[in-house]
């Protein structure tokens, strides 16, 4: 994959770059230290500003792995990952978004764009979420999104010592295609 920024409106998508981590460190330690936020995904609370840092060096290393910041101007509020399969054209989605923005339409917007750009530029075909069962907040944005459910994994998220079902949905590019009918190039 080959990653760039995402303008649209007064937003931006930033690939994660290690020359970034230390400009960003002490935002993603406040977004990843919310356990509102990071509760259904498995992450360990970050505390501080290093294991920010080790976990954005992490995410710079991981060859199929590719985080966007999401940015309201300069200022960091989430992220946007895609776990990449290239051979199969189709990647794994993860959200996260400071809790002072839930509830505007920004993730939804800011997932449109980078589907957008998974589909047309990347040529992929399928994008996944899978969701932790008691995420309804999840559940709820990705079904408003368009994403399709297929099936309920069995114990395949290990959440603080216990193992939950997960939801798996999915969105193919011509159901995105039919539901957003984005084609600017």
């Amino acid at each position: 994959m080959n990653p760039h920024r995402i303008d649209f409106e007064n937003y931006h998508l930033i690939p994660l770059k290690e020359e970034m981590i230390e400009q960003y460190a002490n935002e993603v330690m406040r977004l990843y230290g919310n356990e509102e936020i990071v509760r259904y995904s498995g992450f360990s609370i970050i505390k501080n500003t290093k294991e920010a840092k080790q976990l954005l060096s992490k995410y710079c290393t991981k060859a199929d792995f590719y985080i966007w910041f999401l940015l309201l101007g300069e200022k960091y509020i989430g992220d946007i990952s895609l776990t990449v399969d290239l051979y199969h054209q189709f990647a794994s989605v993860g959200c996260f978004l400071d809790s002072k923005y839930w509830g505007r339409g920004i993730m939804t917007k800011a997932l449109k764009e980078l589907l957008f750009y998974a589909y047309a530029e990347e040529g992929l075909h399928r994008i996944e979420a899978q969701i932790h069962q008691n995420n309804d907040r999840s559940i709820r944005f990705f079904e408003k999104f368009g994403f399709v459910y297929e099936a309920t994994l069995k114990e395949n998220f290990f959440v603080n010592g216990t193992f939950y079902d997960s939801k798996l949905y999915r969105m193919l590019f011509d159901e995105y295609m039919n539901q957003y009918g984005k084609m600017d190039f």
